[in-house]
This record gives structure tokens, sequence and C-alpha cells, in this order.
């Protein structure tokens, strides 16, 4: 489909080696240049580090904290686990079973969590790397879905992938943690966005929550804001090094992984439903000895639509 041909070329679009190569079909182009916040090439660094480096910067840190055991440990070797992973078909996962996922309110009473399709050229045309993908593959009304901008609904595939017995996940939201289970499967495409969608069991308490991540693991935080981090963001960003609008400079930190120094879970939206901010986010960051601040984990959604022109 048209959409995720574009979507993909974004999606390229979004790596160190952008700046270099026409992977953007508009006419700009993005010059690797200095200026009051540093060069383009030291932000892309830090915003969008290959696999490798962040493969690299997991293992110093696990090897440095031989002593670090627990859920949290546990975490980030399976963090480190899925970097690792190849994207072909045998070992792609349910996005409900990496790691960690992103939840996000894009519409009112619409909380759930959100599985971004990948996208990768094999033998000469674009293969889409999701394990949602190869279920519904076979289903009419997926097969026929084309731009239309609605989500749709599979309750039969969502009952028979789970054995009507959908399971629980522990959820993060700003100030706590909580634990909740999945109810239903949908996916929306349109032409410069698709996702899958898991809408998820909340309490009226709950939906009052900033509900920012979710994981398999219970992880141990230490809940708050590190002005420290908030500010590199603001310090590491150049706009000029970048064509389509984000809000990296915007991210803000809420909790940090306890017992190990330097892991950060950050966000960039507008609650409670997001109507000002153009790409709200979810990430992990990891802030390295010399201050700087890397991006090791990233869920945007982009509002913008910028990656289709």
């Amino acid at each position: 489909m048209k959409c995720k041909l574009r979507l993909a070329l974004f999606l390229l679009a979004t790596t160190l080696f952008s700046c270099q190569s026409d992977a953007n079909k508009s006419s700009k182009k993005v010059e690797l240049r200095a200026d009051g916040n540093g060069s383009c090439e030291t932000f892309w660094m830090n915003y969008a580090p290959d696999k490798e480096e962040k493969i690299k910067l997991l293992i110093e840190l696990l090897e440095k904290n031989k002593d670090f055991s627990g859920e949290n440990q546990r975490f980030l070797k399976s963090l480190l686990a899925d970097l690792e992973r190849n994207p072909n078909a045998d070992e792609l996962l349910l996005t409900i079973d990496k790691t960690i996922y992103p939840i996000f309110q894009l519409d009112k009473d619409k909380t759930g969590i959100k599985g971004i399709i990948s996208q990768d050229e094999v033998d000469g045309r674009w293969e889409e790397f999701a394990k949602e993908h190869q279920i519904l593959k076979g289903n009419f009304a997926y097969q026929s879905i084309d731009s239309i901008g609605k989500m749709v609904y599979f309750p039969e595939e969502f009952s028979e992938l789970f054995n009507d017995n959908p399971p629980k996940f522990n959820y993060y939201a700003i100030r706590r943690k909580g634990t909740s289970k999945l109810t239903n499967l949908c996916y929306l495409g349109d032409d410069c966005l698709s996702y899958f969608h898991y809408d998820i069991s909340l309490s009226l308490k709950e939906k009052e929550d900033s509900l920012l991540f979710g994981s398999k693991f219970s992880l141990d935080l230490e809940f708050g804001s590190f002005p420290q981090i908030d500010k590199a963001f603001k310090t590491q960003y150049s706009e000029n090094c970048m064509d389509c609008p984000t809000n990296y400079p915007d991210q803000k930190t809420f909790a940090k992984l306890k017992g190990i120094e330097g892991i950060y879970f950050v966000y960039a939206d507008d609650f409670p439903i997001n109507t000002k901010l153009a790409k709200p986010s979810r990430s992990i960051v990891l802030q390295k000895e010399n201050g700087s601040v890397i991006t090791i984990w990233t869920s945007e959604i982009d509002l913008s639509g910028c990656g289709c022109l």
C-alpha cells in the first residue's frame, strides 16, 4: 500500500544516516553543520543511535553493574535481547511480548497499547515485520484496509490468539504503576499513520492517570523528575538538523530505574489527550559519563503527516 511505502521511507529517514542520504524524497537536505548546540551528527548520534551502538552501551552498562540483580536486571537483559533479535518472521514478537511498549491516548476514551509496524527492504520489495500483521494478513477485512483512517476490530483473532484468556500486563503512569489486561485487538490504516492497537481494561480512576508504558516486567522505579536530563534534551537539540517536526526537546523524565545509575524513562505528550505536540513519544534514555543523553529505546506517533511528503 502507498501509505506503508511512505511510512517506511520516513522511518528510514529518522536514522543517523538520513542526514547524508536521499531516503527522504523531499527536496530538502540536512547539512552536518555546527551551531550553538553542536553538530547535527552529534544530535543524531544521541537522538537515533544505530542498533549496534545501543547494544554496545547496554552490554557495557550490564558489565559495569555485575552485582545488579532482580527484575530490573532482567528487564535490561530483555531489552538487549530485543535489540539483538533479527527482524524476520521466525523471531517476531507480538507487541505485548516485547520488553516494553508504548501506551497512548489519541482519542477520548481510547487509551491503549500501540504496535508500530517495522519495515525493511528484502530482495527489492518492502516487507512488514509485525507479528500482528502475520496473524491478520489472511483476514479479508484486514487485506481490504486502505487509508480509511478508522480503527477496525478483530475480536475473533484476538480471542483465538489468547484462548479467551487475555494476559495481564504492568502499566506505568507518571506517578505510579499498576496492572491491567487486554480486551481487544484493532488496526488503524491511514495515508500517513498506521498502527495496531490493543484496547485495555481500565477503572475510572485509572482512566484519569497519564499512562505511558506497558511491560511484562514489574519494574522497581524511582518516580520523579530529573532536571539535568530534561535540560539535556534542550541543549542537545538543534532544529536546523530536522526536516520534520519533533518533540525531542519537550521530553520530560518521570522515573529512573532503581539499582543502576543512568537509565531514565521519559515522555513527550499533552495530557489528557494530545492536542499540541506533532510527535508524542515514549523513550528510555541512558546518561553517559560525559553527560550526554542517548536514546536507547523510543516509540513515536507522527501526527504531523510530514513523513508522507
